[in-house]
């Protein structure tokens, strides 16, 4: 009933692409350890300047 049909014969047919599976946009890099300390060094600064 439902037969898979071979991808260059289904474009043969209908003259489209099959539907990529894969996302196309990708993920955002992780932040990077020396980033993550820099945040928590300038949280240190700013709370140790207001309270001074």
């Amino acid at each position: 009933m439902g037969e898979i049909m071979d991808t260059a014969k289904y474009f043969e047919l209908t003259r489209k692409r099959e539907h990529k599976t894969k996302p196309r946009n990708t993920p955002l890099p992780k932040a990077k350890r020396f980033k993550l300390e820099f945040v928590v060094t300038l949280k240190r600064i700013s709370i140790s300047t207001l309270n001074n």
